[in-house]
């Protein structure tokens, strides 16, 4: 049986030879053990920034959950891409387009806001007379002894009834603006 003398377990803190050379030992491991990985880190590296490119980089917002503590409810937002080169150099045009022809409406001086509503009533007397006229035409034809079967006339009343709702909305719609300003 082999035996071990008591002097190989003393080990003296002041032989800082000892220490140094367990020092460069475990240094010279580590490097080896970095050489060894090196290409598994760069390969694995590579293959994220790939990934990360065809997936996650084209992405405006990335999906985004919370939950709820309480219950069991949560929410989730959509992925949404980003848009392309394409669409954004031609939505900056439009922008400066509309802001061009914006700042062109807005040179423009009105004393009142009652100028621009007049405008739009000329607009909406117009669209009464077209209406009035048809109904007109309606009445001429109808007192000329032309025969309308019925399914030509429902369909006048239905049209005339839809220009009139149109009419009615496109008033509220007005009154619902002006009032906001």
């Amino acid at each position: 049986m082999l035996q071990v003398h008591e002097d190989d377990f003393n080990i003296d803190p002041k032989d800082d030879d000892f220490f140094q050379m367990l020092s460069e030992k475990n240094n010279a491991r580590i490097e080896e053990t970095k050489k060894e990985v090196a290409y598994n880190i760069e390969w694995a590296t590579v293959s994220l920034n790939k990934l990360k490119d065809k997936f996650y980089s084209v992405l405006h917002f990335e999906k985004f959950t919370v939950k709820a503590l309480k219950t069991h409810s949560y929410v989730t937002t959509f992925r949404v891409p980003k848009m392309s080169e394409f669409l954004t150099s031609n939505l900056e045009q439009f922008k400066s387009l509309l802001g061009a022809e914006g700042g062109g409406r807005e040179s423009m001086d009105f004393e009142d806001e009652d100028v621009m509503q007049n405008m739009n009533d000329g607009e909406d007397d117009r669209k009464a007379a077209e209406l009035a006229r048809k109904q007109g035409m309606i009445q001429n034809n109808e007192a000329k002894g032309e025969k309308k079967t019925e399914a030509e006339k429902k369909r006048e009343e239905r049209k005339i009834e839809r220009e009139r709702r149109k009419k009615e909305i496109e008033n509220l719609e007005k009154q619902k603006t002006n009032k906001a300003n």
